[in-house]
């Protein structure tokens, strides 16, 4: 048996005592997770025709290695957008992470990822798959990677494996019972978009973005991997979470009185705590659209954990003493407490607020 197939046998071992050992961490069967999305869901108001398939942000890489030390391990997370939210999550030894976003693509994204995710045993099954391209496999090194998937970018779609990985990924996701036959398509759709530029795909294929190769390979401020497919215990661990039915996608609105309500009482009567929450530029949108306040009103009630951090991101090019230079976006962490007083008494009128030093 070779190295890489044992260290994956130890992973797997290593995960079921680990389930076995602590309740919170239970793994959820197929009906437990398509309950609980049934249960949480709102209907979807977001645009149908959004296209949000991957991040414009990279400034998430600036980030990492302070949340690795300030945000509190193992409590909830919750996000919004695509799968940045998997680079946070492989930081923060999360016990469940729930993407609430009101655009119903953003569910049928994370689905399509669930079910590759889950039927991909490493980051290079996963990644041949994902691109439908097959290629040696990842060499450990960021520089190395980065070579390596420029390569990649230039060999043409092998349409077999990618109509295979289409007839995997629905038969995956079937058992879920949460699809119609439309949404099975739009996800076959938006598995063509994402895999026919390959790791030289950008968000709304804008030239003025970065493309997902040079996500995967940016370090963070100290040089370590960032991105959750930058190295495979990253990998691994959101692997592990998807296995176990702990990444949830919602179709809700922060700032209605659906889904985020009652997802705070299904957290309240699990006795499960907040401790990260990251919101991309969503506030912006809450502030210009007059829901601010809404919002505000359901972030406090959920269950956080004292020592909770929302993370935040503008993608306006702002001057920001934490800002990286050419860089085209601002990510900053802040105590989510803090901001919630700073909230209610007032003090966030504009979204410059957003990004002073409460």
């Amino acid at each position: 048996m070779n190295r890489r197939k044992c260290l994956l046998q130890f992973a797997s071992l290593s995960f079921s005592l680990n389930l076995y050992l602590n309740p919170q961490t239970q793994a959820h069967s197929d009906n437990d997770f398509s309950n609980t999305i049934k249960q949480l869901d709102d209907p979807p108001t977001g645009p149908s025709s959004a296209d949000n398939l991957m991040t414009n942000e990279d400034s998430i890489a600036s980030i990492v290695d302070q949340i690795s030390k300030e945000v509190p391990k193992g409590q909830v997370y919750l996000g919004v957008g695509p799968d940045q939210n998997y680079s946070l999550m492989a930081q923060l030894e999360t016990s469940y992470g729930f993407i609430l976003d009101y655009r119903k693509k953003n569910q049928l994204l994370h689905l399509f990822q669930k079910a590759l995710i889950e039927t991909s045993v490493d980051r290079h099954a996963y990644l041949e798959r994902f691109w439908g391209r097959n290629f040696p496999e990842l060499p450990l090194g960021l520089n190395d990677l980065e070579n390596r998937l420029k390569t990649i970018a230039n060999q043409p779609v092998n349409e077999l494996l990618l109509q295979s990985t289409k007839e995997s990924v629905r038969k995956t996701i079937s058992k879920w019972d949460l699809l119609n036959e439309q949404e099975f398509q739009e996800i076959a759709t938006i598995q063509s978009r994402l895999a026919g530029p390959g790791p030289d795909a950008r968000f709304l294929a804008l030239k003025m973005y970065p493309t997902l190769g040079s996500l995967i390979t940016m370090p963070s401020r100290s040089g370590q991997t960032s991105h959750w497919l930058g190295s495979e215990p990253s990998y691994e661990g959101i692997r592990r979470l998807h296995l176990s039915g702990r990444i949830l996608p919602i179709v809700g609105d922060w700032a209605g009185k659906g889904s985020i309500r009652r997802l705070a009482g299904y957290l309240k009567s699990h006795k499960l705590q907040v401790g990260c929450i990251y919101m991309s530029d969503v506030e912006f949108f809450l502030l210009r659209g007059g829901l601010f306040q809404k919002y505000i009103e359901n972030l406090v009630e959920l269950p956080v954990h004292p020592d909770s951090q929302i993370i935040r991101t503008s993608t306006r090019e702002i001057s920001h003493p934490e800002r990286i230079p050419g860089r085209s976006s601002t990510t900053i962490v802040r105590p989510l407490r803090r901001f919630l007083e700073f909230a209610k008494a007032g003090k966030i009128k504009v979204w410059e607020d957003l990004f002073g030093l409460f």
